[in-house]
């Protein structure tokens, strides 16, 4: 009898569990009752009964889709549809309030194409970079979405991290991060969050954004910006404003280029849709040329062409003025959402008499300063595991999404809270 072959996977490891994808294991194995456990964890928008939130403008994009009978499956070009392509271009670049943008895109300077949400975006633009520029080295925000460093890994990059939170203050460590930035080498890529920083919540000021792109200009550093939760802050167009005064430094040759990861997972509530898009901000129509036939080369070795379906939802919020003011108007009712359970969780919080976290040991201000899905809470790991045994899940380094907070479950959560602060 022939030996019994050795399987190849004989010596392999198992991977460690993902740190968020994980609690919702945790708390699906639960075995206390399912209204008595809160899952803080997934960084999915949920209703004030806890529920998934399909948007009315979604819906009535797709019931559109279904009586369209032009519409197929067939394969769509690599960088997505010229349709999609356009609409998502004029929805990010070409909006009244940000004409230096619009200056780009109609001069050819702007690249777009449709990405696998904003994990697929950020992928390509990391193997874009490593092949078809002298980057190698990418620094990203310490702490920073747990996935970011596997994606530019993985990609090829070296990556290194830059200071971004304070312990201390629950805010941004501007000074460390300066200094961070100043120690990177020209040309070396930096990534930064458009708003909504996820995990910690904390986005710069209009003043902080000033001094931390000088130093992108200083060191001539290539910013990739994420933005996976636009009009979460503020609004759909208030929110792309940083991305407006970096587009003016490329205009005005301050830094060389910028490049865009974005997604319509958060926004419209597309999550399993996988539907984003990639931007680069290059030099001239002729170097767009370049650089398209470039993430062309790298898409098409990735995954071949984006899926279709998720794109013509996009295509038919943005394509009809009402629609699309429909959307905004739901952007809108999720935003003040997220902002009143953060209100009502420090209003809970101050009742009970509960000390904060950190230096400053008397308040919670920084569950309202912070902006979008995620607050970092300032809470340890210790506590974090305290309250995982009260049957309350956020992620080990104490974020947790506010959209988990419910006005069912927040006086509760307070005092879980506030039981391990003691």
């Amino acid at each position: 009898m022939a030996a019994r072959s050795i399987s190849v996977f004989k010596t392999l490891k198992p991977a460690p569990a993902d740190p968020i994808l994980s609690l919702t294991t945790s708390f699906l194995n639960d075995p206390a009752p399912h209204s008595h456990k809160i899952n803080l964890g997934v960084g999915a928008y949920r209703t004030d009964a806890g529920k998934p939130w399909v948007l009315p403008s979604v819906q009535e994009a797709e019931r559109r889709i279904i009586e369209d009978s032009s519409l197929n499956h067939e394969y769509i070009p690599i960088l997505g549809t010229p349709k999609f392509v356009q609409l998502v271009q004029g929805f990010l670049f070409d909006n009244s309030a940000h004409g230096n943008t619009s200056k780009l895109l109609s001069q050819g300077r702007i690249v777009t194409g449709q990405g696998i949400s904003g994990t697929g975006s950020l992928r390509v633009l990391g193997e874009f970079v490593l092949n078809g520029t002298s980057t190698k080295k990418i620094s990203i925000p310490n702490p920073s979405w747990a996935n970011h460093e596997a994606i530019f890994h993985n990609a090829g990059l070296e990556v290194v991290k830059y200071s971004y939170y304070d312990r201390e203050t629950q805010g941004l460590h501007l000074g460390k991060l300066l200094e961070d930035l100043r120690a990177l080498s020209p040309g070396d890529a930096v990534l930064l969050n458009v708003c909504c920083h996820n995990p910690t919540g904390i986005d710069p000021t209009a003043e902080e954004w000033e001094q931390i792109l000088a130093i992108v200009e200083e060191r001539q550093l290539l910013p990739l910006f994420d933005m996976a939760y636009q009009g979460f802050s503020t609004g759909l167009v208030e929110d792309l404003s940083v991305l407006d005064k970096v587009s003016q430094m490329v205009d005005n040759g301050k830094i060389g280029n910028m490049l865009l990861a974005q997604s319509f997972a958060k926004n419209m509530g597309l999550y399993g849709e996988r539907v984003g898009s990639f931007s680069v901000v290059t030099a001239s129509d002729s170097e767009s040329r370049t650089v398209a036939s470039q993430l062309k080369r790298t898409v098409r070795a990735m995954y071949s062409s984006p899926p279709c379906y998720g794109s013509k939802i996009v295509e038919k919020i943005l394509e009809d003025d009402a629609l699309r003011g429909q959307w905004s108007e739901e952007v809108s009712i999720m935003r003040d959402r997220l902002k009143n359970m953060r209100q009502l969780l420090y209003d809970r919080l101050v009742a009970l008499g509960c000390h904060g976290p950190g230096k400053d040991t008397t308040g919670w201000g920084h569950l309202i300063s912070q902006q979008g899905m995620f607050c970092f809470t300032g809470l340890t790991a210790e506590q974090v595991g305290r309250l995982q045994q009260a049957s309350v899940y956020m992620t080990a380094n104490g974020r947790m999404s506010v959209a988990g907070i419910t006005p069912a479950n927040v006086g509760r959560l307070a005092e879980e809270i506030a039981s391990v602060m003691v």
